[in-house]
């Protein structure tokens, strides 16, 4: 991706708008009007709230370049634009950010004449690179619909990788429809638990927001610790970069009631806690941590169902997404619906020959961490046997 200075017009298109790349410091300026199109997009993302996406951005990408587009006066589009590290061809190929801290890269997209603002973006980013990663989309939503549309109107090339289907939650529905559509079995165990739990002291329940969620996020770093400590993924506590990103991002989304925590406590302490983002009608489930010398109560099961159980009740809650793929033991056992995510590699010149070349890159990279992870888990199961 060519170097481009911030602020600078890269087109005006005949689509009678104005497609912008800007820097960090000049994006912040924009926060106001990134809020405002998060609102009205085609799909909710929020991780692309400003008060999420751009501490996230000077931590991890700082130099990430937003492209904007304006069609109507007003924010039409954002597009947070970085690298891709590590691959011959990724390594050329801008990429819509997103990494395991925001693991869902829909772009913000405007309501309104939605392809025409995919083919202004995708002008734009073909002046000075010939394709562009977009990284945990949803496939079958309007954003990817659009997108691919707007592709093949103008004989673009898509290509598919590192397919998967994530766990989520829908709404209009009650708790107890939800609840009994599990195995009976299931149910039962869950609530042999709990009744094990309840005679362990005093036990409470509750969620926080506002301002209470930045004290209980405090809380949260501390559970998270103890359960991850082995590990050493203890980034999101321990890196003071990571946790600033955190703690700015967490205060931001709490003052404008982006957030909330679910909580399990024993005897005042925190047992288990689940960070949810966004809201009232989408969230995503973020974070979870549960103390392990409890687990065999399994409360991180009981904060998930609790969590889903305030979903539910209310009638303007219109879906969850686990952030979790489909296997996963809690989220994928709890949240039986199924949403198709994927990367998706759009070539910008007649060509799509670093398109195609990306779209294989990132295919084997993915294969290769698969066969990492089976690995490492053998392991770690060997290790417990003895």
């Amino acid at each position: 991706m060519g170097r481009l200075s911030p602020d600078f017009v890269v087109s005006t298109g005949g689509l009678g708008g104005e497609v912008h790349h800007l820097g960090l410091e000049a994006a912040a300026d924009e926060a106001a009007a990134i809020a405002d199109l998060a609102g009205r997009a085609l799909e909710y993302n929020v991780f692309r709230e400003p008060e999420f996406m751009l501490p996230a951005l000077g931590c991890f990408a700082p130099k990430a370049e937003i492209l904007t587009v304006r069609r109507t006066g007003r924010l039409d589009a954002v597009l947070p634009l970085a690298r891709q590290p590590g691959l011959f061809a990724g390594g050329r190929v801008p990429t819509v950010f997103a990494n395991e801290f925001q693991p869902l890269g829909t772009p913000l997209i405007d309501r309104r004449a939605p392809e025409d603002l995919w083919t202004m973006a995708l002008d734009a980013v073909a002046e000075t690179a010939s394709a562009l990663v977009l990284p945990h989309l949803r496939l079958d939503g309007p954003v990817y619909a659009t997108l691919e549309a707007a592709a093949r109107r103008h004989g673009r090339s898509l290509f598919l990788t590192r397919g998967e289907s994530r766990a989520v939650l829908t709404g209009g529905r009650s708790f107890s429809d939800w609840w009994n559509a599990h195995p009976r079995h299931r149910r039962k165990e869950d609530a042999r638990l709990w009744r094990r739990l309840l005679e362990r002291g005093v036990v409470t329940s509750g969620v926080a927001t506002g301002e209470g969620a930045l004290l209980a996020f405090h809380e949260f770093l501390a559970l998270r610790g103890q359960r991850l400590e082995r590990a050493g993924a203890t980034a999101l506590r321990d890196d003071p970069r990571v946790r600033a990103f955190a703690e700015t991002a967490i205060k931001g989304l709490a003052r404008r009631g982006l957030i909330a925590i679910d909580r399990i406590d024993l005897d005042g302490r925190p047992i288990a806690m689940l960070i949810r983002l966004g809201g009232p009608v989408q969230f995503v489930a973020w974070k979870i941590a549960y103390d392990e010398a409890e687990s065999v109560f399994s409360p991180g099961v009981r904060v998930f169902e609790q969590a889903t159980q305030r979903m539910l009740a209310d009638l303007r809650f219109a879906e969850a997404d686990s952030l979790a793929v489909a296997t996963h033991p809690l989220a994928g056992s709890r949240w039986q619906e199924r949403a198709p995510m994927g990367t998706v590699i759009v070539g910008l010149d007649r060509s799509g020959h670093r398109a195609r070349l990306a779209a294989a890159e990132l295919g084997a990279a993915a294969a290769l961490k698969q066969a990492a992870k089976g690995v490492i888990g053998e392991m770690r199961r060997l290790g417990d046997r003895r």
